[in-house]
């Protein structure tokens, strides 16, 4: 229901059955509590690990059966830490104290750098600060000026003002809903890559096919995610697309200790194509993507003689031009973070949004207008090596049509040769005009159309393919330039 206020991470819209699970919760447990109701607080002073999403939290009120009243929030950790006055380790409750804060918003940043999205947990004994508020479920906008994060993809060890014990306590003895509670922990959560994706993208290296990554998200937390996809992450791997802010003078430096200058921003990668080096058009990871810079950046791939094939979610609208961009697109069907739920909590659903169900239709039907510019369709479950096999099958066919128009033109030639030797030895034509007619149109065919039955070769998916040269404008050029190379010196 946050959704309908605004955007939250991926971590908040997951559910957290699994960890309460593995903490020691049964599922009969929740039969001892009820929900009162629940309250949703964004903060526009503080981003969201992805700079982009307003900080937010849930609290939810809930009556335990024997009449006692809690709130449990969840969300934002930076919103959930500047309501709390004490921790828990384990056994017992403390104050938290600034040297305590610093330790947890260090863990906090450093999460942040590995690209993990991080969800705070927080409880009140009671719903002191909420009891004030009306309807059943409410949405709250904070506006407090002093609480500003900072950019989120720097790394920073200094605690910020509105996290430290004066300022917490400060806004507790202003008696506002929420503050003054207990913090209890924090999870991370991180985008793993499915099973067969780093086989997948190694198969497809060595098939001679390179898998580029472009991502939303800073440089840093690109590389992270690219680290586990089997990218490479070293020196010169990772080129930002968003425009330069000037910090760098347009160059584009590395934010850690290697220096790397390489093209900032999109506008930035022709030219320096044109006068530096082909670097870009090795990178194999974008980071700082906007949906109108990928299809930028494809555009750039085919200019230079690269044939795109895009695969992208099926549920990301601004994915539908991206995909018109491309020669080939590929919609996938993201492992949806829903859940459908049956009777007696029976989690029956798999997840496909081609299920059954009102939500489960919603999706699908986005996903298919998502997808119109696409001629393949994954759903979430299927793997990648479908790709792998389709590739296959058309260099196979590829280089079985290959091997028949060969044996067309050669049977051509060879006829036209026999004939022209009978005419100079003045003799007369070895084919007469009716079996040419039959050699040439029914019986080379058909041998010729037999070859698209032929066993594949193992080696397909380990040649390189030729590369294509297109692109090439200046034709005459180049074809002098090729028979000059072929010359004696």
């Amino acid at each position: 229901r946050m959704r309908k206020h605004g955007k939250v991470l991926a971590a908040q819209d997951t559910s957290l059955r699994k960890i309460g699970l593995a903490i020691g919760f049964a599922t009969e447990d929740v039969a001892r509590f009820s929900v009162e109701r629940e309250l949703f607080v964004f903060s526009r002073n503080i981003r969201d690990a992805d700079g982009l999403s307003a900080a937010s939290l849930t609290a939810t009120m809930v009556q335990t059966a024997d009449g006692g009243k809690q709130v449990l929030t969840d969300g934002n950790f930076e919103l959930v830490l500047g309501m709390c006055l004490d921790y828990f380790d384990g056994s017992a409750i403390h104050a938290l104290d600034d040297e305590k804060m610093a330790i947890y918003y260090g863990l906090y940043q450093n999460a942040l750098q590995q690209d993990l999205q991080c969800l705070a947990f927080a409880y009140c004994p009671d719903d002191k600060g909420t009891s004030d508020i009306d309807s059943k479920d409410a949405f709250i906008e904070l506006e407090d000026s002093s609480c500003e994060s900072t950019d989120p993809s720097l790394p920073s060890s200094d605690l910020p003002e509105y996290l430290t014990e004066t300022a917490r306590k400060k806004l507790f003895s202003e008696d506002k809903a929420f503050v003054g509670q207990t913090f209890l922990g924090l999870v991370t959560f991180a985008y793993d890559p499915k099973t067969d994706v780093c086989d997948f993208i190694e198969d497809l290296s060595i098939a001679g096919i390179r898998f580029v990554y472009f991502s939303a998200s800073s440089g840093r937390q690109s590389k992270a995610f690219g680290e586990r996809l089997g990218l490479e992450t070293d020196w010169n791997t990772c080129i930002l697309l968003s425009s330069a802010d000037g910090a760098h003078d347009g160059g584009y430096i590395e934010d850690h200790d290697i220096k790397a200058r390489l093209p900032r921003g999109i506008e930035s990668i022709r030219p320096h194509l044109a006068e530096v080096d082909d670097i870009p058009l090795q990178i194999s990871l974008f980071a700082k993507c906007a949906p109108d810079s990928t299809r930028e950046m494809i555009g750039i791939f085919q200019e230079n003689g690269d044939v795109a094939c895009c695969i992208g979610s099926a549920l990301a609208d601004a994915n539908t031009l991206t995909f018109a961009a491309a020669d080939l697109a590929v919609g996938v069907e993201p492992i949806p973070h829903f859940n459908g739920r049956g009777a007696d909590n029976d989690w029956t659903n798999d997840g496909s949004i081609s299920t059954s169900g009102a939500l489960a239709t919603q999706y699908a039907l986005g996903a298919a207008l998502t997808c119109i510019p696409c001629p393949l369709f994954l759903q979430h479950d299927t793997s990648l090596y479908t790709l792998l096999q389709v590739v296959s099958e058309a260099r196979r066919l590829v280089g079985s049509l290959g091997l028949g128009a060969t044996l067309l033109a050669g049977a051509a030639v060879a006829a036209s040769a026999v004939n022209l030797v009978a005419g100079l030895c003045l003799l007369p034509p070895a084919m007469n005009g009716a079996m040419l007619i039959w050699v040439l149109w029914v019986v080379v065919p058909l041998l010729a159309a037999s070859l698209l039955f032929a066993p594949h070769d193992e080696a397909t998916m380990s040649t390189m393919p030729v590369k294509n040269h297109a692109h090439v404008a200046d034709m005459p050029r180049f074809a002098i330039y090729a028979v000059v190379r072929m010359l004696p010196p």
